[in-house]
């Protein structure tokens, strides 16, 4: 597993500790802003007039605030569900996931130098979103678990450096 996912299973998952990772979305505010500091994540901001400069940064946006609110409610979510109840290793496998692509856009935000870079985090932030759409409708539903595939994250992961398999043993070890 890479050393990144290690790290947020044992600072985030063991201690179910939750979060709001952005403090100003840059859409309803002119700021995007992530305030959070505490080795993992680190202080970024980039200011509304940046989208001029940046043609992809309202998308960036519009993903990293709909993460955020995905992994928070998937935090808050977890404790009530059984330890044996297979949905819960994959909702914590998105969140791992979702935290793990919030991370890198803070390392682009604090480097930004080019829009592919910012098109790149949102081909796969985008893909990470959707899979933790689907994967929370589906709780909602109460759909089988055997319906949910993170395959469509194979590329998200690659992009990300983690392996899935140690992924989810590493979770299958909180358990």
């Amino acid at each position: 597993m890479s050393d990144l996912a290690y790290t947020i299973v044992k600072e985030y998952l063991e201690n179910s500790n939750c979060f709001a990772i952005i403090s100003s979305d840059g859409i309803t505010t002119n700021q995007f802003v992530i305030s959070r500091s505490d080795g993992l994540f680190f202080p970024a901001a980039l200011g509304v007039e940046e989208k001029k400069k940046y043609e992809s940064l309202g998308q960036t946006f519009s993903i990293a605030k709909n993460l955020d609110h995905y992994q928070n409610k998937i935090c808050q979510l977890v404790p009530s569900l059984p330890d044996s109840y297979k949905m819960k290793l994959k909702l914590q496998s998105v969140r791992v996931i979702i935290l793990a692509v919030l991370i890198k856009l803070v390392k682009i935000i604090r480097t930004l130098t080019s829009d592919n870079t910012l098109r790149e985090w949102n081909k796969y932030a985008d893909l990470v979103l959707v899979s933790a759409s689907e994967t929370l409708i589906s709780l909602q539903q109460q759909t089988s678990v055997d319906n949910i595939s993170i395959d469509n994250l194979v590329d998200a992961l690659s992009y990300l450096g983690i392996n899935r398999s140690s992924l989810e043993k590493q979770i299958l070890n909180l358990y």
